[in-house]
């Protein structure tokens, strides 16, 4: 299961940054997010700015927990 989840740990920071980021970004998200900023206003935006920051604490919480 190890070798599964964690890729045997030869998986590098920018790859797996790269992965984080692309399974929270779509194209649904960059038209929709404008969209709503558009006619809302930009506070609709905010919790996807948030979620910036929940993500990096799973990361820390992950990173204690798998090393």
């Amino acid at each position: 299961m190890k070798t599964f989840f964690l890729g045997g740990r030869t998986f590098t920071w920018g790859l797996i940054g790269l992965s984080i980021f692309a399974s929270n970004i779509s194209s649904s998200t960059i038209i929709g997010l404008s969209g709503a900023a558009c006619s809302s206003g930009i506070v609709t935006s905010v919790y996807e700015w948030m979620a910036g920051i929940a993500l990096l604490v799973a990361g820390e919480g992950s990173l204690f927990r798998f090393t």
